[in-house]
């Protein structure tokens, strides 16, 4: 899975922050609050593009 997440930098990250909620509205999903609810286990996340976009390895949680 690729997510991305909250920006370390400070400003980037206020930024995220004050968008998430339209976001989540607009959208309908909120991507991690989705995966924990999955019960799926994070097993591996590799940051691709900084520290904002991530792979996501997954597994069922058994």
């Amino acid at each position: 899975m690729i997510e991305h997440m909250r920006s370390s930098n400070t400003v980037a990250g206020v930024f995220m922050d004050l968008h998430n909620p339209l976001t989540v509205r607009v959208l309908g999903a909120d991507i991690l609050n989705n995966v924990d609810l999955s019960g799926l286990v994070l097993v591996g996340n590799i940051p691709l593009v900084g520290k904002v976009v991530r792979k996501l390895t997954l597994r069922p949680n058994k």
